[in-house]
């Protein structure tokens, strides 16, 4: 639809109306099925000299990327379910261990900022910081609930979660960047942490944030073998434990 004079009568123009000189209509589908229209107005000359097929052409681009929206948004939601849901069942089997990952997800949105990580480093790191202990769910038990010193075996055991938690987590293609920095955050800048002895600017950035959080969680968290200490202690010992 064309009109180079949208109203003739001045008196039934509404505010709107006096803003529009001239205008087209153009219908815009999705698979075949109309969706709506496209306005475009006061085009210098008007629009009788454009070309009907331009005009179409417009509306199949407008309706192609707002599916490709719509598809981007899906996407997006399905990731988030899958995220609550590795969450949900880690809540169900460790609630107490759930709400000091909730925290301490608060304080990882502050680090990214303090580290100007871009906003998907500062994505991967919050979602990485509320699935790092996912592998925990492929183990039969959780050796870190023993009110003792661990065996070299329950050591060992302990170890295997970073795979583990990278195996379930990277089975969702978008998660990958949280998977690699779920896999790394127990590597240590000296090269003396696992899975696989990094060192460095080799670690993930995301990962060695990651590593500070967890450390500072375990740090101030009650557990079964010690107390907890303090903010200023935590941070202290974070410090001295540097490089």
């Amino acid at each position: 639809v064309r009109e180079d004079a949208p109203t003739s009568d001045v008196d039934a123009r509404s505010p709107a109306d006096q803003e529009i000189d001239t205008l087209v209509a153009v219908p815009m589908y999705m698979h075949d099925r109309f969706h709506g229209v496209i306005i475009c107005a006061n085009r210098r000359g008007g629009f009788e000299d454009v070309d009907d097929g331009e005009l179409l052409a417009l509306g199949d681009q407008a309706g192609a990327t707002l599916h490709h929206g719509q598809l981007r948004n899906e996407v997006r939601d399905a990731h988030h379910g899958a995220v609550r849901a590795l969450v949900e069942a880690m809540s169900a089997r460790d609630p107490a261990r759930h709400r000091e990952t909730t925290h301490l997800a608060t304080r990882a949105l502050t680090l990214a900022r303090d580290l100007s990580l871009d906003d998907w480093q500062r994505d991967v790191l919050i979602c990485a910081t509320l699935l790092r202990n996912v592998g925990y769910l492929a183990l039969p038990e959780h050796p870190l609930t023993l009110a003792r010193p661990l065996q070299p075996n329950e050591r060992a055991t302990i170890e295997l979660h970073p795979r583990l938690g990278f195996n379930i987590i990277g089975q969702v293609p978008a998660l990958r960047d949280v998977a690699t920095t779920a896999l790394y955050h127990h590597e240590r800048f000296d090269g003396g942490g696992y899975p696989a002895g990094l060192t460095g600017g080799d670690i993930p950035q995301t990962a060695r944030a990651l590593a500070i959080l967890e450390a500072y969680g375990a740090m101030t968290a009650e557990r079964p073998h010690r107390p907890k200490r303090s903010t200023d202690e935590a941070c202290a010992e974070l410090v001295a434990g540097a490089g």
